[in-house]
């Protein structure tokens, strides 16, 4: 399982990308509060506003960091996140079909759970190890 709540060992030691993850963690434990309390329609809406910005930022964040350095990894670190962003737009398109109801709500949860153990819990530490003997 993974965690779901931020803690120290997830810092990944480059203080701009880990306040961003830290923003996400909080997000995603209010909405699982939400769908715990009955009330994940509402939570969905402001959760799907949250990643359409958080994408712009953070994406842009670690891979311009990642270019500055000439990562090796950046063109499969892009290509995650590239995916991270059709999944994205294909549940908004879905709530905007099928309505803001839970159904949603447990999907974005699922599609964040996923984000966390497979792409900053590996791919992103993979790039800070690269970084961190390259940054002062």
């Amino acid at each position: 399982m993974v965690m779901t709540r931020w803690n120290d060992e997830l810092n990944l030691g480059l203080e701009e990308i880990d306040n961003q993850h830290r923003a996400l963690f909080g997000k995603l434990e209010t909405l699982l509060d939400a769908c715990i309390s009955g009330r994940a329609a509402e939570e969905v809406i402001g959760m799907l506003a949250f990643l359409d910005d958080y994408v712009v930022v953070h994406f842009r964040t670690e891979e311009e960091l990642q270019e500055r350095f000439a990562y090796p990894g950046l063109p499969f670190h892009r290509q995650q996140h590239e995916q991270f962003r059709q999944r994205l737009a294909l549940l908004k398109e879905e709530m905007t079909k099928e309505g803001k109801g839970s159904d949603v709500a447990l999907q974005v949860n699922e599609m964040l759970v996923d984000w966390l153990r497979n792409h900053i819990l590996t791919v992103d530490k993979e790039a800070t190890l690269f970084l961190s003997d390259r940054l002062p």
